[in-house]
């Protein structure tokens, strides 16, 4: 092969072995990604300092989202219940323990606000067969609390202007 040959062979071989190989050496940055669909087991967002900030995963055979605070505790998680139809969130405290308890149940949902030690205080919503308020006692059974029966005419009554 002459030597003017070679300066137009070689250059071009180089150039094409580059380009095969430059994906697979050093994957490409991106700064944004444009999609109709991301299908994953599990996705996570990371902060500046790489620590998660969210994640969705599917690790219980339910799917759950786990948002976290700026000092890497969790602070709101989200999901489905495993082997059931019922949803819920947590919001916690910064003690790790629950604060407040969103669930959905097979009577209706309930809204659970626990105190600083992760135990239940308080519950609105239905409750096995019941419904209302719900209270505990120091021996953690739950019992209701008698709510007065009010009429949406009457809240409206008070709020109306009074006519002269």
């Amino acid at each position: 092969m002459p030597t003017r040959e070679r300066w137009i062979v070689y250059p071009l071989l180089f150039l094409t072995l580059g380009m095969v190989l430059r994906d697979k050496v050093a994957p490409p940055q991106l700064e944004q990604l444009d999609a109709d669909e991301i299908r994953c087991k599990s996705l996570s967002v990371v902060g500046p300092n790489g620590q998660p900030c969210l994640i969705l995963d599917d690790a219980s055979g339910a799917g759950q989202l786990a948002v976290y605070g700026q000092n890497g505790q969790i602070m709101l998680i989200a999901g489905v219940v495993p082997k059931g139809n019922a949803g819920y969130v947590d919001l916690q405290g910064p003690n790790r323990k629950p604060s407040v308890q969103l669930t959905s149940n097979s009577y209706g949902g309930t809204i659970s606000l626990f105190d600083r030690t992760g135990q239940i205080e308080v519950i609105l919503g239905h409750e096995h067969d019941s419904f209302g308020l719900f209270g505990t006692s120091p021996n953690s059974s739950i019992m209701p609390i008698p709510l007065q029966l009010i009429r949406w005419s009457d809240i409206l009554r008070k709020l109306a202007p009074e006519k002269n």
